[in-house]
């Protein structure tokens, strides 16, 4: 069991998964034993923020390291398109269009990016020079 941190009370616990009638349903569980106590998540298949909240380890919203969180995205936009490209001739040009996409808004990112550590990396040096 991974302790993590629950995102609605803030109290340490563990994920447990409910399948009820069909439907997983996400708990993050606190105490042991028969001093135990839940805090709904959410539904996994029809609410999407629950799957992320997995992939993201249940952490309060200030510790999440976005690059991780955006690495994540990346990982599974990748397995997505190449799924797509694997359902013939249709799935081909979905992927192609999403890559195409992807690419234009990931170079955009990163020139802000690049401008933004410029930056920084000017500041710091400033500061060395006081």
């Amino acid at each position: 069991m991974v302790k993590v941190e629950c995102p609605r009370c803030g109290q340490p616990g563990y994920i447990e998964k409910h399948n009820v009638n069909g439907n997983v349903y996400l708990y993050v569980v606190h105490g042991y034993g028969k001093k135990r106590t839940k805090c709904y998540i959410g539904p996994v298949d029809s609410y999407s923020h629950a799957e992320w909240l997995l992939s993201l380890g249940l952490t309060n919203i200030h510790d999440i390291d976005y690059l991780v969180v955006a690495e994540n995205a990346l990982i599974r936009f990748i397995g997505n398109v190449k799924l797509k490209r694997m359902k013939g001739d249709e799935g081909k040009v979905e992927a192609r269009e999403k890559l195409r996409i992807a690419e234009k808004k990931l170079r955009e990112y990163l020139e802000e990016i690049t401008r933004l550590r410029e930056e920084v990396e000017r500041e710091v040096e400033a500061l060395a020079q006081v």
